[in-house]
């Protein structure tokens, strides 16, 4: 897994569950500048790097959580407990700027750390606020790049928020509504400063610029109508998207993020002759691209909904770890949580990416 600001690769061995850190993308399993940063010894472990070059691990066994600010000592004497554990399974939204967003998957409950600290304790000495309650149900969360604030899918109601802060995710304060949920469930993708929305209702596509209005009105403009079935997208680390017509296999690449399958500066990249693809976009390891739910390609039918793609600059890829909000998973060990506690129907994107 890249660390963010150039400072190197996590590594993990699945055999023993060692994890190396190589600053200069060598010697990945010791050697010349690699560090063993975890021995293994408390087993697998899920890990998420910040913004700022540090690392979040969880251990697996017990969902304790603990905070590096080097990625040289994981869990280790140098490392600050973070996470106790006691809450149970809890599932994270890296922000940007803004600190980690926890959701307490037996509670639904979610707390805003601004230090990426104390994850779900509030009170005294703590910078730590609950931001939703969870009477609505299990939300889905999806940062907006630029720290524009993070858009709350409520799964009872397929409603979604805008909240600019971080706070008042189900509504109330600064935040406001985005889409009413009346299309059904939609898949969310962070893109420019807005989203790209997808319809699974209708096969349409829609791209807001700055998160609102989500299926249409004010500056939202339909990207694609629909009319020639589902579309696969991914976005690019770089900036615009790649759509593959799941009939035809043939691909586009919109820098724009506008006009899917062609037309306007939309570009056909692949004429699908060759029959299906995959893509695995190359990372450009800057922190104005942090992002966060990920998902890969998955095996599917022609029947039904496209996998998500990665919604930032981590790609899926077939090795042994799977991801949850951005959380690599040592071993492809089975969640603490379900990957359906919390979301939408099946065809709304998980947050766990399922290495293959």
């Amino acid at each position: 897994m890249p660390l963010y600001n150039n400072r190197g690769v996590l590594v993990f061995f699945p055999k023993d569950n060692k994890v190396f850190l190589s600053p200069n993308y060598q010697n990945l399993h010791g050697g010349g500048q690699t560090t063993q940063v975890y021995d293994g010894s408390s087993g697998a472990v899920r890990l998420l790097p910040l913004a700022n070059g540090g690392v979040l691990t969880q251990l697996v066994s017990n969902n304790k959580v603990f905070l590096s600010s080097t990625a040289r000592d994981l869990v280790g004497s140098t490392a600050r407990q973070v996470y106790d554990g006691s809450l149970g399974a809890i599932e994270m939204t890296r922000t940007l700027g803004a600190g980690i967003l926890t959701r307490v998957v037996s509670s639904n409950r979610v707390f805003l750390s601004s230090d990426n600290t104390n994850l779900t304790t509030t009170g005294t000495g703590s910078n730590t606020k609950l931001v939703y309650n969870g009477a609505a149900g299990p939300v889905r969360l999806v940062s907006l790049h630029h720290n524009k604030g993070v858009l709350a899918q409520l799964s009872q109601t397929n409603k979604v928020f805008l909240s600019p802060d971080y706070q008042n995710l189900a509504g109330g304060g600064k935040t406001t509504q985005v889409y009413n949920g009346s299309l059904g469930a939609v898949v969310l993708r962070a893109a420019g400063d807005g989203a790209l929305v997808e319809v699974p209702s209708t096969n349409k596509v829609f791209f807001s610029p700055d998160g609102k209005n989500l299926t249409g009105g004010g500056s939202t403009i339909e990207a694609y109508n629909g009319a020639s079935g589902k579309v696969q997208l991914r976005l690019l680390s770089g900036g615009g998207v790649l759509a593959e017509q799941l009939t035809s296999h043939a691909t586009f690449l919109s820098k724009n993020f506008l006009n899917l399958l062609g037309g306007g500066t939309t570009q056909q990249v692949y004429d699908g002759k060759s029959g299906d693809l995959s893509f695995i976009p190359l990372v450009d390891l800057k922190t104005t691209n942090l992002t966060t739910t990920t998902q890969p390609r998955a095996s599917r039918s022609r029947t039904s909904s496209p996998a998500p793609e990665p919604s930032g600059p981590w790609p899926g890829t077939s090795s042994p770890c799977s991801t949850r909000a951005g959380w690599t998973t040592a071993r492809g060990s089975t969640p603490a949580s379900s990957p359906t506690a919390h979301s939408p129907p099946s065809h709304s994107p998980s947050p766990w990416v399922r290495g293959r």
